[in-house]
């Protein structure tokens, strides 16, 4: 039997993508210099830029997993994974403006300690050795004071408080102080890929196709999806690399203004589209 070589995804779908969009890809090929000089670094710097650095860092990645499976006619699961670029992307934002926020940030590890411990004693997983105990003796120990110090305001009808994460801000509410037009883009990068990323309705409805007859079936990969996922993707990703600019001061104003204004014009014609 002849040894075939593994493909994954759909090659027909990657082929109409690179025909397709020839544009974006040039585009986001010549930004290799711009995302080299943001991120292949050593940083030096307080707590706040080690997290605005780390979340854009995160942020590129995400791209990257979105343009990869756009391309191989995943473009619902591509749009699925804007909800977490589009976090990344405000969180950044919001604590390069609000740099005291990041103790806040990180202090909140002590809740996420705490929970992940609990379930997993819950769930039958044994701490055997001396050293894990002692660990969880030190989560156990700091989750009284975390606990005090992310309450939020006690329920009127019960009484108990939750803890909302490290912020009392809902991402809407974040995205609108970190600015760069970020609020602008809740609904399209969060609130729609959201209810694709949950077992929602609308996330079931969306894979399905109705016949005239009344049958249903599976979608075909479409290209709308994939398209809506990287044309987001690109404008978060300009976003990104513009708040590690002006936060890190590395002086590439001018070559991001470039990209910001190609980028409108590589993505004109597919908004026409109403993807």
């Amino acid at each position: 039997m002849a040894e075939q070589e593994f493909m994954f995804g759909f090659a027909h779908e990657r082929q109409q993508f690179e025909e397709r969009n020839k544009e974006f890809l040039f585009e986001v090929k010549s930004l290799t210099p711009v995302i080299q000089t943001v991120f292949d670094r050593v940083l030096y710097g307080c707590l706040a830029d080690l997290l605005v650095f780390t979340l854009g860092r995160q942020a590129l990645e995400d791209f990257g997993a979105i343009e990869l499976l756009a391309a191989n006619g995943y473009g619902l699961e591509a749009q699925k994974l804007l909800r977490g670029m589009y976090e990344r992307t405000v969180a950044m934002a919001y604590l390069s403006k609000f740099r005291d926020e990041a103790q806040n940030f990180v202090e909140y590890s002590k809740i996420e300690r705490y929970q992940l411990a609990t379930r997993s004693r819950e769930a039958g997983l044994l701490f055997s050795d001396a050293g894990k105990e002692e660990l969880l003796r030190d989560i156990e120990s700091e989750y009284p004071a975390a606990r005090e110090q992310f309450a939020g305001t006690p329920c009127r009808s019960c009484g108990q408080r939750q803890m909302p994460a490290w912020t009392r801000l809902t991402v809407k509410a974040m995205a609108k102080k970190a600015g760069h037009n970020l609020e602008t883009a809740y609904v399209s990068c969060c609130l729609f890929p959201t209810k694709k990323m949950h077992v929602t309705p609308i996330g079931v409805a969306r894979s399905l196709y109705h016949h005239k007859s009344g049958a249903v079936s599976l979608r075909e990969p479409d290209s709308r999806d994939a398209d809506y996922a990287v044309t987001h993707a690109h404008w978060l990703l300009i976003t990104v690399l513009q708040v590690q600019d002006e936060h890190f001061g590395l002086g590439l104003r001018d070559a991001l203004a470039g990209h910001d204004a190609r980028m409108s014009s590589v993505w004109k014609s597919q908004n026409a589209r109403e993807i």
